[in-house]
């Protein structure tokens, strides 16, 4: 008769058996369930969002839009006319083009004609306080409209966020001029009145 002794080591071998066949099992199951997250790619420039002193965008029919700013770290719009800027709005596509979220990095790059790098639709620069430049080109939206290829100043080409580049692009087609207010009556202020010519 079997002691009641080996009866319980019995038990415990299998008990133990089991858990070495089935942990690696466990292991990949679980390795499955939470993958591991994919690097993000960095923005291309050097410069941080505070140091930017110049922004510049030509388009490709001429068009320029440049702002700079001042000693009080206002933005002033120097191109087309010199106007004081909406400061937030520009902070904004600047941080967007410093902070710009990139999609892919294409290696090699596509046809310089399917980019649309060849003939690039804006030509962007970015100036420093110190004076160093950083420029980058802006070609087509890619065939999923999720993006635009960019060719920064070293050639490698990319696909930028659609909504950081296109941020850039308004900044063209919508130069943020601050609005002027109309000045308004003081109580009492005599309102000239123009006369109209007798007929």
């Amino acid at each position: 008769m079997i002691k009641r002794s080996t009866w319980v080591m019995l038990a415990v071998l299998a008990v133990l058996l089991a858990i070495v066949l089935l942990l690696p099992k466990f292991k990949g199951i679980e390795a499955e369930a939470t993958p591991s997250p994919t690097p993000s790619l960095e923005a291309p420039f050097s410069f941080s969002v505070s140091e930017v002193a110049e922004l510049h965008v030509i388009g490709s029919d001429g068009t320029s839009v440049k702002v700079k700013r001042d000693e009080s770290s206002n933005w002033k719009l120097i191109e087309p006319d010199e106007e004081v800027s909406e400061s937030n709005n520009i902070e904004g596509v600047v941080s967007g083009v410093i902070n710009m979220n990139l999609l892919s990095k294409i290696d090699p790059p596509p046809p310089a004609d399917v980019s649309g790098i060849s003939t690039p639709s804006f030509t962007v620069t970015i100036i420093n306080k110190s004076g160093d430049e950083e420029k980058f080109l802006i070609g087509n939206l890619t065939p999923t409209s999720s993006g635009y290829y960019i060719q920064t100043a070293d050639g490698q080409v990319y696909v930028a966020d659609k909504y950081d580049i296109e941020s850039v692009i308004d900044l063209v087609m919508n130069p943020p001029i601050k609005e002027t207010p109309t000045p308004s009556l003081e109580e009492g202020e005599p309102v000239e009145m123009i006369p109209t010519p007798e007929s």
